[in-house]
């Protein structure tokens, strides 16, 4: 029997729907999937940047690539919300359906091809922007079986505070990385400096498993992040909108050596998880 490493992500509302098999808008999912290009002959949506005259410009987030990339063996589901409303995904049954989709994947060979069996593996919870509506109330449900969790600049992470300090408290082998964004700075900072304190750690430095970045303000000036400097190249009146550093939340990362290669927040947080 195979153990299989599994990263649900919670995507913000989307449109409602009535049944799974009715048409719809793939769009939403290409654009977390896919990754953007620097070429200027594209359109301003498939590019990694914002071309000055679209002022909201939803970037590519190369979860695909980012997973690749990280070396991991990883199962990432997507729970597609109707509305704002994720149903049983949730719930305290989530362990339940991802044990089933993987063994739907496994029946149709996608995964653990070769093995006797699969088994749900290391648990990992992630979510964007409203994508926070389904991914704390679901740490809340999966708080004994959740192992990693990746909120990027996500709605209710104040609120969930208390729960998300109990979870990284009680799982000292657990994995927090927050990405503060423009609307969860705050939040994530009082987060992480709540679990050093409950952990006796008094040093400045980072605890190396419960992480938040940006770390202040100053993360968003010209020279301290050269992908967001990328990002609003062509139009520096971006920089500290709030709305475009939110974007940035799920799409951004490091500057790896040598460059140019970039990371993106994902890909990171994955190379630095304990998934194998």
């Amino acid at each position: 029997m195979s153990s299989i490493a599994t990263l649900v992500f919670f995507r913000p509302a989307s449109y409602p729907y009535t049944a799974v098999n009715q048409p719809h808008q793939m769009s939403a999912l290409a654009r977390y999937l896919l990754a953007p290009k620097s070429d200027l002959s594209v359109p301003y949506w498939e590019r990694d940047y914002i071309d000055g005259t679209q002022r909201y410009n939803l970037i590519r987030c190369s979860f695909e690539k980012s997973l690749v990339e990280s070396k991991k063996a990883v199962v990432m589901i997507h729970p597609w919300p109707s509305g704002a409303q994720f149903g049983e995904a949730i719930n305290p049954g989530l362990p339940g359906l991802l044990k089933a989709a993987l063994h739907l994947l496994w029946a149709e060979q996608r995964i653990g091809r070769g093995v006797s069996q699969v088994r749900l593996g290391r648990l990992g919870l992630s979510g964007f922007s409203r994508g926070g509506d389904g991914l704390w109330p679901a740490l809340q449900s999966t708080i004994q079986r959740t192992d990693e969790v990746y909120g990027f600049d996500a709605t209710g992470t104040a609120d969930y505070a208390g729960t998300i300090v109990q979870w990284a408290m009680s799982r000292p082998e657990s994995r927090l990385r927050l990405v503060g964004g423009a609307y969860r700075m705050v939040a994530n900072e009082s987060i992480v400096r709540t679990v050093k304190q409950m952990a006796g750690i008094t040093s400045p430095d980072p605890l190396p498993r419960v992480t938040t970045v940006p770390l202040t303000e100053d993360g968003w000036k010209q020279g301290d992040n050269p992908y967001w400097d990328h990002v609003v190249k062509e139009a520096p009146d971006m920089r500290f909108d709030d709305d475009t550093r939110h974007q940035f939340a799920i799409f951004g990362g490091y500057r790896t050596f040598p460059p140019p290669i970039l990371t993106t927040f994902l890909e990171r947080f994955l190379r630095d998880s304990l998934y194998v």
